[in-house]
């Protein structure tokens, strides 16, 4: 069974597409080197976890490198998609808040996108096909469709607080669901 053992996880500060901070991960092992980021989103919900630590996103990048260390000092194994799961446990150790106020989410996105990206390539697979296994067929996913936009995208006086309200169409014919959603 071929096992990834990180050599190297570093995060640093970059720019996204609107010049705005945000962290970026790269993760190394044998001849292997991946780059990660997680932009924010310019419109946040009440209900999503903070993107970056409350006290900056300087200590979200040091957390994370902290972390990055951790795991390739104690040889850490990653295997499979669940594996990234001892990345939660690991953070859950320093921050037990709802909203990953001490770590941020967009932190640890980037960490485990990072060692996702990897870890497929240490199986000379894109990301997608690591994710689908071995099934034998892979489908299409359905198209959904936007029918009303909310958020701070919305010009309007009262907002709501739903980012996006989409249309499911109830077809087993990718043609069918698209045709539906450009019609609606």
């Amino acid at each position: 069974i071929l096992v990834m053992f990180c050599d190297e996880i570093v995060a640093r500060k970059i720019a996204n597409s609107r010049g705005e901070e945000t962290i970026e991960v790269t993760t190394k092992t044998d001849n292997i080197v991946v780059v990660a980021s997680a932009p924010s989103g310019k419109s946040v919900g009440k209900h999503e976890v903070s993107a970056f630590s409350k006290k900056g996103i300087d200590f979200s990048i040091a957390f994370v490198n902290v972390i990055g260390k951790k795991l390739c000092n104690e040889k850490t194994a990653f295997e499979t998609f669940e594996d990234l799961g001892k990345i939660d446990i690991l953070v859950k150790q320093y921050d037990a808040t709802k909203n990953l106020d001490v770590v941020g989410g967009n932190a640890i996105i980037a960490l485990q996108s990072s060692i996702l990206k990897a870890l497929a390539r240490f199986y000379e697979l894109s990301v997608w096909k690591f994710l689908v296994g071995n099934k034998k067929r892979i489908t299409m996913p359905m198209p959904v469709g936007n029918c009303i936009g909310g958020g701070v995208h919305v010009n309007q006086k009262k907002k709501t607080d739903i980012q996006e309200f989409l249309f499911i169409p109830q077809t087993p014919s990718f043609f069918d669901a698209q045709f539906i959603n450009t019609q609606a």
